[in-house]
């Protein structure tokens, strides 16, 4: 997993587009084969797969991409209100 932290614009098509705050989600191996410091992964906000700069992320871990969804009600403690 790497957070993007800067904005990369493709240059050619097999590249991936990327912007600040994204994650990119890539196969570990990744790190041994590249050579140029390219690797392949996928875009967490587009869902694009493509060739990035490696330069332009930092290693982070997967549970900074979970979302935690949550739901209140707030009508519950008003009815309690007004019915008393």
């Amino acid at each position: 997993m790497r957070r993007v932290l800067y904005t990369h614009v493709p240059g050619a098509p097999d590249e991936l587009e990327m912007c600040d705050g994204d994650f990119i989600f890539m196969e570990e191996k990744e790190l041994e084969i590249s050579t140029d410091g390219w690797y392949l992964g996928t875009s967490w906000i587009t869902g694009c797969t493509g060739m990035f700069p490696g330069v332009y992320t930092e290693r982070t871990a997967e549970t900074e991409t979970w979302t935690m969804h949550r739901f209140c009600s707030c009508f519950a403690e008003t009815r309690e209100i007004l019915n008393a």
